[in-house]
């Protein structure tokens, strides 16, 4: 029997056999329809998301909206308590149906929660965000996957580790650190470059 198949991985639809498909790490579904494991995981990942306060998962009834309730906290705050879906902090702006939570850099910060984790066998920054925010000013970087974990922050010059975020490199083997979440300060340092003076 052949099957029409979304491949997640380069965006198209094709027909497949039944047999083939479920050799190569497909399932099918109670309602029939085949499916890869990481498609599924990609679509309750869509829906389901820990609240940032209570760390209970949460579902989001409506896909299209970024403002989510989650109930627990609000049982317990004895108030609504509303969080972006995007960001993870708490809803400021008073229109629900917008998808602007009101918080400073919400998109920049729904990046780094979002994007996808290195995945090259060789990089030693394998198993990191593949974008992150310097820990100095929030400048948003990548790391090029070759050579070590350090990383030259293109705004203030700061020299930070990918892995662990410990400002000036690090030369140990580190932890990685979490996914961050940008915090909007305004104020940091700025490395200063220091030029030599040549006697004449």
């Amino acid at each position: 029997m052949e099957v029409i198949v979304y491949e997640a991985d380069c965006r198209r639809f094709q027909f497949v056999t039944a047999a083939s498909y479920l050799e190569t790490g497909g399932h099918e579904a109670s309602c029939g329809h085949m499916v890869k494991s990481s498609g599924l995981r990609e679509w309750c990942k869509d829906l389901l998301d820990l609240c940032p306060v209570c760390s209970l998962y949460v579902q989001r009834m409506d896909a299209d909206k970024l403002c989510v309730q989650c109930l627990p906290c609000s049982e317990k705050s004895k108030k609504t308590f509303q969080f972006c879906w995007g960001c993870q902090r708490e809803w400021k702006n008073t229109d629900m149906q917008s998808n602007n939570c009101g918080n400073e850099s919400c998109s920049l910060t729904a990046l780094l929660l979002g994007c996808g984790t290195i995945k090259k066998m060789a990089s030693e920054v394998r198993g990191c965000p593949k974008i992150r925010a310097c820990p100095n000013c929030e400048t948003l970087a990548q790391h090029c996957m070759r050579g070590c974990p350090d990383v030259k922050c293109p705004n203030c010059r700061y020299r930070f580790c990918f892995r662990c975020l410990e400002l000036n490199g690090c030369c140990t083997d580190c932890q990685i650190v979490g996914r961050q979440k940008l915090t909007g300060k305004k104020v940091y340092k700025k490395r200063v470059r220091r030029v030599k003076l040549t006697p004449q």
